[in-house]
């Protein structure tokens, strides 16, 4: 029993502990710090602290709503996999076509070298075809799902021998454009949208299917020999998967758009392109607009379809 009670301030993120001192004041300060968080949140966990009782960052129905509505086509594809699976960003990159079977995909997690299993709900298997066209049309050979448009993996080292980060930086675009309409959105990284799909697992199922759905290497904690002498139960990982879908299926809609089909930059906020054709709508010239927002008549022009040219 902790009688410490919580810190007295919000943690937004539990870092890595430094390296204790052998003594003196600093020592006694991070030993108290290390008791305070212990009495409340797990080792290693990722959680805010809020009024002394810990809460996961994620995601709630609306902002996966908000953030849909903003995505680009291929971004959609990283966040269907990401909250159906359960998958991070390594996972998505290496995602091969033949471990996806009609509407289930199958394979050995990387980092765990679990292997899993997960229904596709309509909308991932939407993504999913949306990618093979994609890579069709861009004339890639690659056994990947996904890839840059020159056929590279997403997480490929770059020339200074750092992981690629195009989906982490796409991301933070994406947080950017979302903010400008609604500064108090959380600012997330795209690894919460993996956090976000097992909380819900575990919303509407339990916590040994979340920890089978997110492919931990021991789903039940109080009984270890159980993983080696039994199957694990993947149907009760689809179930709570249909029941997440119905969750989330009013707020991810719309269709995937051809993948050669000419598609907007994503560089301008919801927000900005509604003022840009209500201002077209009210009799503004293109260059008039173009330069109320300090922006190319061409972009205008592509933000504004079905207007004629002025």
């Amino acid at each position: 029993r902790c009688d410490h009670g919580a810190p007295d301030r919000v943690l937004e993120r539990v870092e890595p502990l430094p390296v204790r001192p052998r003594r003196g004041a600093d020592r006694r300060a991070l030993l108290k710090r290390e008791l305070a968080i212990a009495c409340i949140l797990p080792v290693g966990s990722d959680m805010r602290v809020i009024d002394g009782a810990g809460a996961l960052a994620t995601f709630d129905r609306a902002h996966i709503g908000t953030l849909w509505e903003y995505l680009t086509p291929l971004e959609r594809v990283f966040m269907a996999l990401a909250l159906n699976c359960g998958f991070n960003i390594s996972e998505i990159a290496t995602l091969r076509i033949d471990e996806v079977h009609g509407d289930t995909v199958k394979r050995l997690r990387h980092k765990s070298k679990v292997y899993g299993e997960w229904k596709l709900w309509p909308v991932a298997q939407a993504a999913v075809r949306w990618a093979e066209e994609r890579k069709s049309r861009l004339g890639i050979g690659s056994d990947l799902l996904l890839t840059t448009d020159t056929g590279r993996s997403y997480i490929a080292p770059t020339r200074k021998n750092n992981r690629g980060a195009t989906i982490p930086n796409a991301w933070n675009r994406l947080l950017k454009r979302v903010r400008e309409d609604h500064p108090d959105f959380p600012k997330l990284s795209f690894g919460k949208l993996r956090k976000t799909a097992g909380d819900l697992i575990r919303k509407f199922a339990d916590v040994e299917v979340a920890a089978i759905f997110l492919s931990h290497g021991q789903s039940v904690k109080a009984d270890a020999p159980a993983e080696n002498y039994t199957n694990r139960p993947f149907e009760k990982v689809f179930a709570a998967q249909e029941r997440v879908w119905e969750h989330l299926k009013d707020v991810m809609t719309g269709d995937f758009p051809p993948p050669g089909a000419k598609q907007v930059a994503a560089k301008l906020s919801r927000g900005t392109v509604k003022k840009m054709r209500a201002m077209r709508a009210e009799g503004f010239t293109v260059r008039q607009v173009a330069d109320h927002f300090d922006v190319a008549e061409s972009t205008v022009r592509d933000n504004c379809p079905g207007v004629a040219r002025s």
